[in-house]
């Protein structure tokens, strides 16, 4: 019963970018969300269901776990016209900035979360987001969430080409979870904290 990618499958999955392609929010919802991918995340999440019951994780760190699992996956930087779908992203064992974030929104919605997709169009990027319990965030109550390496859920990492994000990103609410994220103050105080280490850190080097 277990669901590979096949050149049938693909096939079949890569039929709804002949009908969408024109409408982004409908094109990644529908990418992200298709059933034929169910089988394909209920799979992935049984084991990391396993880890959340073994190490006792709350729900702020299940999805701090759901996250890290997908930003280990390494980065490819596929620059094609479709991006591949969340169960070839696995599959393939690489991704890029959209196509990661696809398949960490799918697996967080399965789990009841409310997450969506940030596209920032001018700076060619897409990030996941998930909803803040506090309502506050990057936008619209949603905090920012990189996928394409290691960073915690709130913070915005610098991009080597330098180009600023939007600061209204298009929003693409992905599934119809509920649940929310809670430990949003927590990670802007590790920030903090880190950057006040990493200051005090460069002001040491350059006295001694």
């Amino acid at each position: 019963n277990n669901f590979f990618v096949t050149d049938k499958n693909q096939e079949k999955l890569s039929e709804s970018d002949k009908y969408y392609g024109e409408f982004w929010d409908d094109y990644y919802i529908l990418k992200t969300t298709d059933p034929m991918q169910d089988l394909f995340y209920e799979q992935i999440l049984e084991d990391l269901r396993d880890i959340k019951a073994t190490e006792n994780l709350n729900s702020d760190e299940y999805v701090e776990l759901i996250v890290t699992f997908v930003q280990a996956i390494p980065y490819d930087d596929y620059a094609k016209t479709s991006p591949r779908y969340p169960i070839a992203v696995f599959f393939d064992g690489k991704g890029d900035c959209d196509e990661k974030s696809m398949l960490a929104c799918g697996l967080l919605s399965k789990e009841g979360y409310d997450v969506a997709l940030f596209d920032f169009i001018d700076a060619a990027h897409m990030s996941a987001a998930i909803k803040t319990t506090s309502g506050e965030g990057y936008c619209l109550g949603y905090a920012f969430v990189e996928t394409t390496g290691p960073s915690l859920i709130g913070e915005i990492p610098t991009f080597d080409d330098g180009l600023p994000l939007d600061k209204y990103p298009d929003l693409y609410i992905i599934g119809e979870g509920t649940l929310t994220y809670n430990s949003y103050h927590d990670v802007e105080n590790i920030m903090k904290y880190r950057e006040a280490l990493d200051s005090g850190l460069k002001k040491w080097v350059v006295d001694v």
